[in-house]
């Protein structure tokens, strides 16, 4: 196993997938896969596990949007008429963190139409790039220092900033939803 002082860095590029689906001759779906490519200057395995793996879920989140969103959105275009915009279904991955043997990347995904968010989602996985193994977010804490109130409240300080400063960038919801979620999470650590 390499130690993280032994590992250089390792470079990433980025590949989009697009597309876009017509029903009677108008565009009604349009969507995007943007996943990343890594460059591990130590090892060939890591690196075609992790670029293979990004490769597939870019290829199957196409499949899935196509699958699961023509439909809905011929729908849409039936009942709106003239004023249909398109829905747009885009899944950007992004590096958050790569350094020490680590990569950490964050997938969001947004729903819009006509330029306005209808739905977002945020998934991550952090890999150790040595043995190419995603890494379970609470392995780089302490046993039993419950990671997920740490981060609930490190969330919860970040959004009351900007709050502040903002007030319309939040549901007024906000501090309730948050609190369903600890609540789950505590009773699942």
């Amino acid at each position: 196993m390499l130690y993280s002082d032994q590992l250089t860095k390792s470079t990433t590029n980025m590949t989009t997938i697009s597309g876009e689906s017509r029903f009677q001759g108008e565009i009604v779906l349009k969507y995007s896969v943007t996943y990343p490519s890594i460059e591990v200057n130590q090892k060939l395995l890591p690196k075609l596990f992790i670029n293979n793996t990004y490769l597939r879920f870019a290829q199957n989140a196409c499949r899935y949007i196509v699958n699961n969103y023509y439909s809905m959105a011929c729908r849409l275009y039936s009942s709106l008429d003239k004023e249909f915009e398109p829905l747009e279904i885009d899944c950007e991955m992004s590096v958050m963190y790569e350094n020490c043997g680590f990569l950490s990347v964050f997938f969001d995904t947004y729903q819009r139409m006509g330029g306005t968010i209808l739905k977002t989602h945020r998934h991550s996985d952090t890999w150790n790039l040595a043995i190419a193994k995603i890494v379970p977010i609470g392995s780089f804490f302490h046993m039993g220092a419950g990671f997920r109130s740490i981060f609930y409240r490190e969330i919860c300080s970040a959004i009351e900033d900007e709050v502040s400063r903002d007030a319309d960038r939040y549901f007024a919801d906000w501090q309730y939803v948050g609190l369903v979620i600890n609540r789950k999470d505590q009773k699942n650590p």
